[in-house]
Formats: C-alpha cells, sequence, structure tokens
C-alpha cells in the first residue's frame, strides 16, 4: 500500500483488460459470486433486496446465472448500489457495496494545455462494509484506506481540497441523490456518536485463551440507531449450577457444531454489519479458526474506541468500565451478559472514534503469539512498562514484527527501523541483522533477546524487575501513553494530610495514583502489612487480605475506580 491507496484499477477499451467474469461482475445489479475450485459461479439479482430475499426467505428470485473460469477479481468498480457477495465453496467469505458520495468536475492545472488547465469528471464512492473509499474517474478506479489519505492524494496531485465541499455535500446528498438512505449509510460505517448505526456487538466465553481451548458460548446482539432489535444466545447447558462461575461453566463445546455455525452465519446474512467486540480480535481468533466467520469479517474493538473517548480511565477491562459507570450486571463472563453490559458501556462511554481491527495472519493463530496477542490487547493503554522508551527490533521471532511493534508502542515506547543515539534497546531474535549489532555495540546500546521483551509484556514487569540479562554479542555475529503531568485530574482536599496504602493496586496503577496522592498533601504507602492508615484504594473484584479487615481497622476502601471518577469529577486543578 502506498500513500493509503489499497488498489488501483485501469480500464481498458470498454472493459477493464481482466476477463469476461471481471467484466460480468461490474454490470451486475447486485450478486452472489461463488468461487468453487476452479470455476466461479454467479447468481445476480436486479438489486439488493431481492438478493436478501433469497438469502433470507429462499425465494427463487435471481435474474441470472453463470459459470466461469476462475481469474482474479477486483470489487471496486462495481455498480453504485449494488451488493457483491464473495463465497467460497458456499460460505461468505467477504462482501462489498459502494454508495455514491459525490460526482464532479475537476480542474487542475495541465501545461500540455493551450489555456494551462485540464478537467476530469470524477466520483467519490464509500465501501459500506469497511473503512475504504474510491475515486473513479473515466479510465482509472483507486481505492483508499481512509478519506484522509484519498484527500492528501487528491490535494497533492491536483492542487483541489475536496474536504469541506464533501461535508456540504453530505448535507444536500438526499436532495441531489432522491435516496435519504444512502447518507443514512454513510454515516453508519463511518464513526457515529456512541453506536449511533448498524453494528453486531458480540461475546465469545472460552475454555481459555488459546484456540485449541473451544468455544462454549457465543452472544450477539444487532444494534439498529442506538437500539437493540435482535439477539442471539448460543449454548448447550450441560451443568444449570455451574453457569454462574462464567468463563463457559456448565456449558458444553461448541466450537465445531454445524447447528449452532449455521444459526450464527444466518443471523450474521440477516444483520451484515461490522462486529464489536472488547478485546475483538480474542474472539476473531476463534470465529475465524472454526470457521463461524471468514478472514474478511469486519472487526472495531471497544477497548480502542473507549479509550479514544475516555483518555484518562486507569484501566479499560469489561469489569473496570462496569464499576466505573456503575452499571448493574447480571451473571459476569456470561456471553449473554457480556454483550448486554457493553452495549450499556458504550452507552455511557460514548466513544465517536471507531478503528477497524487489524487482521492478524491465521498463521499467528496456530502460535503461542495467541497468547501473546492477547496479552498485548490486555495491556493496551494500560501498560507503562516501556514508558518513554526507544525501541528497535531486528531478526526472526516466533512473532510477527508488527505485532511486537504494536505492543511495545502500548506499553509506553516508541519504536524505529535503526539503531541511532536515541535507542534505549535492540530486541533480537534469530539470524539478527549483522549492521544493527554493529551500531548497538558501537553506541553501547543494550541487546536483549525477544524472550526478555516478552517476558516484560506476559508478566507486566518493571524493565528492572526482569531476571534476563542483556545479550553479550560480538561484531561478529506512534504515541505514548498518558501520565499525570498530562491529565486534568483533580486536587481532593479531603486526602490532605491523610495516610493511604495503595499496596492492592497494580504496579502501572500505583505510580499514578501516588503521583497524584502526594500532590494532595497525602502520604502514601504501598506495603499489605501497612494497617495504620486512613484509606486504601485497591484494584476492583480483588480480594485482599487488608480489604476484609478494612472495616475492622476504621480503614476507607476505596476501588481504583470509584477514586478514578473521584479525581475526574472534582475540583479542577491541573497537575503538572
Amino acid at each position: 500500500m502506498e500513500n493509503g491507496i489499497v488498489n488501483l484499477q485501469i480500464f481498458l477499451g470498454g472493459g477493464i483488460g481482466m476477463g469476461m467474469l471481471q467484466d460480468r461482475i461490474n454490470e451486475l445489479d447486485s450478486a452472489i459470486v461463488n468461487v468453487v475450485g476452479d470455476l466461479v459461479n454467479t447468481m445476480g439479482f436486479y438489486n439488493t433486496d431481492r438478493l436478501m430475499s433469497y438469502l433470507e426467505e429462499g425465494k427463487k428470485n435471481w435474474s441470472s446465472t453463470g459459470r466461469y473460469p476462475f481469474e482474479e477479481l477486483e470489487f471496486h468498480n462495481i455498480k453504485t448500489n449494488a451488493t457483491i457477495i464473495l463465497q467460497q465453496d458456499g460460505i461468505d467469505i467477504a462482501r462489498y457495496k459502494y454508495i455514491k458520495v459525490k460526482i464532479g468536475n475537476l480542474v487542475y492545472e495541465n501545461q500540455q494545455n493551450k489555456s494551462g488547465k485540464a478537467s476530469s469528471i470524477y466520483e467519490i464512492r464509500k465501501e459500506v462494509y469497511s473503512s475504504t473509499w474510491n475515486l473513479r474517474f473515466t479510465d482509472t478506479s483507486l481505492v483508499f484506506e481512509t478519506w484522509e489519505y484519498m484527500q492528501k492524494y487528491i490535494l497533492s496531485k491536483y492542487k483541489y481540497d475536496i474536504g469541506e465541499e464533501l461535508l456540504d455535500e453530505k448535507l444536500i446528498l438526499d436532495i441531489e441523490t432522491g435516496d435519504s438512505q444512502i447518507e443514512d449509510e454513510i454515516s453508519e460505517v463511518e464513526s457515529g456518536r456512541g453506536i449511533s448505526g448498524r453494528w453486531l456487538i458480540l461475546d465469545i466465553e472460552t475454555g481459555g485463551f488459546q484456540v485449541e481451548d473451544e468455544i462454549y458460548e457465543v452472544a450477539v446482539l444487532a444494534i439498529e440507531n442506538g437500539k437493540v432489535v435482535d439477539s442471539l444466545h448460543l449454548g448447550e447447558i450441560e451443568d444449570e449450577n455451574e453457569i454462574h462461575e462464567g468463563m463457559g461453566a456448565g456449558y458444553a463445546c461448541i466450537s465445531e457444531n454445524e447447528y449452532y455455525i449455521a444459526k450464527f452465519q444466518s443471523f450474521v446474512r440477516k444483520y451484515p454489519y461490522p462486529f464489536i467486540a472488547h478485546n475483538a480480535s480474542f474472539d476473531r481468533k476463534f470465529l475465524v479458526h472454526f470457521g463461524w466467520l471468514s478472514e474478511e469479517a469486519n472487526f472495531y474493538d471497544s477497548v480502542r474506541a473507549i479509550k479514544r473517548a475516555c483518555p484518562y480511565l486507569f484501566g479499560y477491562s469489561l469489569d473496570y468500565l462496569v464499576n466505573y459507570f456503575g452499571i448493574e450486571r447480571g451473571n459476569a463472563h456470561t456471553a449473554i451478559d457480556d454483550v448486554h453490559v457493553l452495549f450499556k458501556v458504550l452507552e455511557a462511554a460514548q466513544p465517536n472514534n471507531w478503528l477497524p481491527l487489524y487482521k492478524a495472519s491465521p498463521k499467528a493463530f496456530k502460535s503461542s503469539a495467541k497468547s501473546f496477542l492477547e496479552r498485548g490487547l490486555e495491556l493496551k493503554g494500560e501498560s507503562e512498562a516501556f514508558k518513554g522508551k526507544h525501541l528497535v527490533f531486528t531478526g526472526a521471532s516466533q512473532f510477527p514484527r508488527v505485532l511486537m511493534q504494536e505492543i511495545a508502542v502500548a506499553c509506553g515506547a516508541t519504536v524505529g527501523n535503526s539503531v541511532n543515539k536515541k535507542t534505549d534497546y535492540l530486541i533480537c531474535g534469530e539470524k539478527v541483522g549483522a549492521n544493527k549489532i554493529n551500531k548497538a555495540i558501537e553506541l553501547d546500546v543494550p541487546m536483549y533477546e525477544d524472550s526478555w521483551f516478552i517476558d516484560i509484556v506476559f508478566q507486566d514487569l518493571a524493565i528492572e524487575e526482569s531476571e534476563h540479562k542483556p545479550m553479550e554479542l560480538s561484531s561478529n555475529s506512534e504515541q505514548a501513553q498518558y501520565s499525570p503531568k498530562q491529565a486534568p485530574y483533580k486536587l481532593l482536599g479531603e486526602f490532605e494530610g491523610k495516610k493511604v496504602n495503595i499496596a492492592c493496586l497494580k504496579l502501572r496503577v500505583q505510580s499514578i495514583v501516588s503521583e497524584l496522592l502526594e500532590k494532595m498533601g497525602a502520604t502514601v504507602v504501598a506495603s499489605p502489612s501497612a494497617k495504620k492508615v486512613d484509606y486504601m484504594i485497591y484494584t476492583d473484584n480483588g480480594e485482599y487480605k487488608l480489604l476484609e479487615q478494612s472495616e475492622e481497622l476504621g480503614i476507607i476502601a476505596i476501588p481504583a475506580s470509584k477514586f478514578n471518577r473521584m479525581v475526574l469529577e472534582g475540583e479542577t486543578v491541573w497537575v503538572h
């Protein structure tokens, strides 16, 4: 991908120069395209409604059928408003639909013309089932990963800014097109306030973090314009008395149960909306691995969205958010309860910036990278293990390089591609690059095996706590997380002159809370045995001996979520 361009198609003559099948797909009003071995079967429909009634009700209302030799296909020159469902052996793997946003005449400088100007008719379209945008001219079609990339491309190539013009177009779109639904679809696909638009909120319960631990329960809510319009709960009860324990207890394994898979896929066809899940990569890897969903399913992570909307929370686990927003819940960690609770959390948090989930390679599902990815997602926005450090990675690792880099950033680091004076650590896998090693030796940059990095990430250790030692090798062989100094936490007078025990907090949260309390004039201790204190602040839902004794000892016990809310809603004092 270059400059945000996902794909490029150049038309040749009357078609696109790619084959009879491609030409046919581009002229269909809506269709199912089913790849079966070396053949591709097409079933055309007059419109999307007829296609959906065929899928949902079995109506034999197709308008055409065809069979073609297999060829590589592109789907960004399909008709506007046409829905194309791509299948493999009858299983949905992707959907495509472009809606028109604007058609205009682009006037730009061209010294080859006598007037010094040239013009081109262009069309801008939005893809409904992904974040991509399509820019089409008479002979060229380009697909961009985001609106911003497309805007920058047009500005750079044609010195023409379509930004403000598009905003105006959205306001009058229904007048120009006679179809107000188009504007609705754009707002639903793009970021919306909270959970406006159309979504599927998903949760699964498994026997552990690895796909080998199987799926035991699946629940989905269909959301339309901020309301639950339908729900699906899949699970086979073995012992009703164990269900209250959560985490799949009391349910039988349904990972490869064809009946439940078919029900799930039928529900998804009925509501072909993007998925929202908390730590979405975890849910996605199980569902893709066992064939419930295709690799192309669109997922959005509520952790990332809520972190952007509420950047000053101490934690973003579902349990923490439930406590922070004061939401009542039933059986914690049952799938059906968790999807309803997540819906309430999203209503309270009102996220307005949704980013599509990075789709990890399926190969990663078959290695220990699964648990590493899961751990990295748990720490995202919550760990400062590498805060302020600049890391460089080299050599082959059991984990994808891009994943290592993303998790390093999630833990507060910045990441570079070359070793220089700003480099704090060089993380080495196998078959390391000699140039990076030599430069690290020259600049006296500490070098560690990637197991050191993994150890810190998995155990949420401080760098100095790791037992790994720097490597001894000869020459032959984006955005830091916030801190109290940046956040608008408030000063609370009730803690002035008081003694507060923070031993029952995670290390990362301890550092934030300690600095805040010291600014409030409190004396901070971090010892589980220190009982002569006025307050204790502890990790939500934790079981601590000091917490059990707090009432007897006259200690005011405050969960981290409550203290978090107190310092965000108290009298405004900026902490410097």
